[in-house]
């Protein structure tokens, strides 16, 4: 139960920061969970076309560089479409990432709440057992990743650069097809060895993309000046 109270705390505070200390609108918080939903629904639409064309035939590493490429392309690009704005400021663009990262704490607890129920409507499975450090540190890495992401997809868009938008687009593709890829091979997930260099792989990738955040940020934008 601790780390349920946690993961809704967490939820909280990483939006709260940006609107509080940093300035950041609500507005755009709340903009950036619905570009996220709106990815999340276009993308699951290309994913059951790929189910359709019998994508689980592919070789795994196709398979994976598919999915990854379509979940960062859709994510990303609903993003664009609010984030090309010239209104919004860069603390308006970390809040609009940091929200998504939030807000999926609700989706995958509600998601874990639905699967733990049986067809009586009865608990099958501990509601919420799932919970613990792991998916703390899961969500902190996702967190990152979407803040990140959505960082230099409006640092892309503002400044028409290139290269700040084909880092996004890259270090997400990579996150979601190293996990697709894990799915297509059926990894065990239940193997501590194999959980712990997925997490290491995944957070190494988080931490690069963050950095590239920040390097672009610096190079492109004050931001004492875009506040």
């Amino acid at each position: 139960m601790l780390w349920i109270w946690i993961c809704l705390a967490f939820l909280i505070i990483a939006p709260a920061f940006c609107a509080v200390k940093l300035g950041g609108r609500w507005r755009w918080m709340f903009l950036g969970i619905g570009s996220w939903m709106l990815g999340l629904m276009a993308k699951n639409a290309l994913f059951y076309l790929l189910d359709w064309s019998g994508d689980a035939y592919w070789p795994h590493v196709a398979r994976a560089v598919v999915v990854g490429t379509l979940s960062a392309s859709c994510e990303l690009g609903a993003a664009a479409v609010f984030l090309r704005r010239p209104v919004i400021t860069l603390i308006d663009a970390v809040g609009f990432g940091a929200a998504i990262g939030s807000f999926e704490v609700i989706f995958t607890l509600s998601l874990g709440l639905l699967e733990g129920l049986g067809e009586n409507l009865q608990w099958v499975a501990p509601p919420l057992g799932f919970v613990n450090g792991t998916f703390l540190f899961e969500r902190i890495l996702a967190l990152a990743g979407h803040t990140a992401s959505r960082v230099l997809v409006f640092i892309a868009l503002q400044r028409k650069q290139w290269l700040p938008g084909a880092i996004a687009l890259l270090t997400f593709s990579s996150i979601d097809g190293l996990a697709a890829y894990g799915v297509a091979a059926e990894w065990n997930w239940e193997d501590a060895a194999i959980s712990f260099r997925f997490q290491i792989t995944e957070a190494a990738i988080a931490l690069l993309e963050a950095a590239a955040a920040v390097w672009s940020v610096r190079r492109h934008f004050s931001l004492v000046q875009s506040i």
